[in-house]
């Protein structure tokens, strides 16, 4: 919004033109009786007036010349020398007009009206600014205008000149001398015609300056000062718009639908979108996506058709209504334009809210296909990776897509998002080396990305699975001193707990839990961390107080996913203490709660192996053949059909 080239093209609308128009209207002349005159000098001199008033200037030129070389020792040279410079400014011939303005300037320094001569030299060389766009020439405009003011301070055109200098100044960058010239010319000449202009100029030059409080204080007095002005909607387009740099959706709301209310306002079709997107911000989505898709049908001419149905169709897609989604973004596809990439991309993401993954997939095939060269594609193979991560048969293939798109498009929004995806799915895949490679990728990718934490713990995690316990120990406390309050900060400290106990420090992993047990608030948490402390007493052969924490972890959490290796540790403690009849029955517990459990074959064994040692071979036997049975190849059936040998000669006996 502060470019002085864009429709809010700023103080020079407008103003160079007004300011030749007055520069070369002549002062209303009376032949006179003066020395030195001649009859024909009077009538050369009429002659270019009549062509200069009726501003036919090429021929005024001319006869200007002519005067001058006929007549150079007329008293009136110098207002002839004046004229012909006033009319090359008129016709634009810049470099012809600021010789003849220097020849007033040097040859006439007493001359009348040289504050006029000061000021149209000023304008010459801005004049040849305009179309040179050099620095060096808008230094020239700013130095000539600056004379003026230096030198006549109490002209009437000391206000313009002002404006002026201010104006080259902006076009030299120098942004803070051009505000402390509008300033100047609000300060001290408030009654100038260029008052309304300066301060519209003073606002955008702030604006510039990232001055937003200072700006909006200029806009809301230009508005106060000049109601009908012809820069007030624009006045309050940028008014709205720094409301929105600032986030101030609700105060920036209602000064967009006055501006989107004035339909000859060049852009009064964006301000119609500010406002739906300042709504949007205030979620409220409903009211965002109806003025979205009014827009268009405000404003039919618009160039922004496209822009406006899409962004509506967003809010349509997080207000749940799919299908609304799509109708209005089949209607960007069918037109064929820039967004019609992204209006297949979304469509897709509609069909995966609605579960329909292989509908999204077909989508984003197609698309893909026809938008190869589409600046969208990047958002396209990231929804087809998205699609493929919903079909779990395939969730697979999503790990090297994810880490590509990374690799490809590090530019792109959601790179690290995607870097991210790959990482977790590794891990959730039980592909804790690719975990942890691509946990790796990210932080090295992506070192400041608001990610990082969740990255830290995955590979945290896929080096606890790779039983690389110092690098897991490391990675945890670095995660814990970063994000002490993220989400995952209690299982970190659980996490970190666990590879110490399974580095074989279990006295220091005894000490972390009971140091930490009282910040865990989350039952599930409470009862890992006393698991984690069984296991850690049970390595020191402190059996008795191991039972005690198994048994309370399975009180604090009973349906906890894994007590049944709960119960089997447990199970296992009592069998240390020589406490049977307690460890066969926390086995028939866990075979009770949980038949299809992984540790079931475990379980059967060990009543096996607790029905042996008791005597009671009968029931060791058929403990024993039950593990034979069902799990013919598992990890303890060659112990089972040894145990059976022994069970039956035992019996025998």
């Amino acid at each position: 919004m502060n470019s002085r080239n864009s429709v809010l093209s700023g103080p020079l609308r407008g103003w160079l033109a007004r300011m030749l128009v007055l520069a070369c209207v002549l002062c209303s002349w009376t032949p006179l009786a003066v020395a030195q005159e001649t009859e024909a000098g009077t009538r050369q001199f009429a002659v270019a007036v009549g062509f200069q008033n009726q501003k036919l200037y090429e021929q005024a030129i001319d006869e200007w010349q002519v005067f001058l070389k006929k007549f150079p020792q007329d008293p009136r040279a110098d207002k002839a020398t004046h004229y012909l410079g006033t009319c090359q400014l008129q016709a634009k011939l810049y470099p012809a007009a600021i010789a003849s303005f220097e020849a007033v300037v040097k040859n006439y320094p007493k001359f009348e009206s040289l504050d006029q001569s000061l000021l149209n030299l000023g304008t010459a060389y801005y004049g040849t600014a305009q179309l040179s766009k050099k620095p060096e020439d808008y230094d020239k405009a700013e130095k000539g205008f600056g004379k003026v003011v230096e030198q006549y301070p109490k002209s009437p055109l000391a206000a313009r000149a002002i404006f002026f200098r201010g104006e080259s100044q902006y076009q030299q960058n120098k942004v803070a001398e051009a505000v402390k010239s509008y300033g100047d010319l609000i300060q001290n000449y408030p009654q100038a015609e260029q008052l309304a202009d300066a301060y519209y100029a003073l606002g955008v030059a702030q604006e510039s300056l990232k001055q937003g409080n200072e700006a909006q204080a200029t806009f809301a007095k230009f508005a106060e000062k000049f109601p009908q002005h012809e820069l007030t909607t624009e006045v309050r387009m940028r008014q709205a718009e720094i409301l929105f740099a600032k986030a101030e959706y609700a105060a920036a709301l209602p000064v967009f639908a006055q501006v989107r209310a004035v339909k000859a306002f060049a852009l009064a079709d964006t301000a119609m979108l500010r406002q739906a997107r300042c709504q949007y911000e205030l979620g409220k989505y409903e009211e965002a996506g109806a003025l979205y898709w009014d827009m268009p049908k405000q404003f039919p001419d618009t160039k922004f058709y496209d822009t406006a149905v899409v962004a509506g169709a967003k809010c349509f897609y997080l207000l749940g209504r799919y299908s609304v989604t799509r109708g209005g973004l089949e209607n960007v596809v069918k037109r064929n334009g820039p967004e019609a990439a992204e209006a297949k991309q979304w469509i897709a993401r509609a069909y995966l809210k609605e579960k329909n993954p292989q509908q999204a997939l077909q989508v984003l095939d197609e698309a893909i296909q026809q938008y190869a060269q589409s600046p969208a594609l990047p958002q396209l193979l990231l929804a087809r990776a998205d699609a493929l991560y919903e079909i779990p048969e395939r969730r697979k293939e999503t790990i090297a897509l994810y880490a590509d798109f990374a690799a490809k498009y590090p530019q792109e929004e959601l790179a690290a998002q995607s870097q991210y995806m790959a990482a977790l799915t590794a891990l959730d895949a039980d592909d804790y080396a690719a975990a942890r490679t691509l946990s790796t990728q990210f932080l090295t990718l992506f070192p400041s990305d608001k990610l990082v934490p969740d990255v830290q713990f995955i590979g945290a995690e896929a080096r606890l699975l790779l039983k690389d316990y110092a690098e897991a120990d490391r990675l945890y406390r670095s995660f814990l001193q970063k994000s002490p309050n993220h989400a995952n900060a209690s299982q970190a400290r659980l996490r970190l707990a666990l590879s110490q106990h399974l580095a074989g420090k279990h006295a220091e992993a005894a000490t972390e839990l009971q140091s930490i047990m009282a910040e865990l608030k989350d039952p599930g948490n409470q009862s890992e961390a006393l698991t984690i402390l069984g296991r850690c007493l049970a390595a020191q052969n402190q059996f008795d107080k191991a039972a005690e924490a198994f048994e309370q972890s399975l009180k604090v959490k009973p349906d906890r996913p894994q007590s049944d290796e709960t119960l089997l540790l447990l199970s296992d403690a009592y069998r240390r203490q020589e406490k049977p009849a307690e460890a066969a029955a926390r086995l028939r517990l866990l075979l009770k709660q949980y038949p299809q459990s992984s540790r079931a074959e475990e379980a059967t064994f060990r009543l096996g192996e607790a029905a042996y040692a008791q005597n009671v071979f009968e029931q060791a036997i058929a403990h024993y053949s039950t593990v034979v049975k069902n799990w013919p190849s598992g990890t303890y059936a060659s112990h089972a059909q040894y145990g059976l040998g022994w069970s039956y000669l035992k019996r025998e006996e």
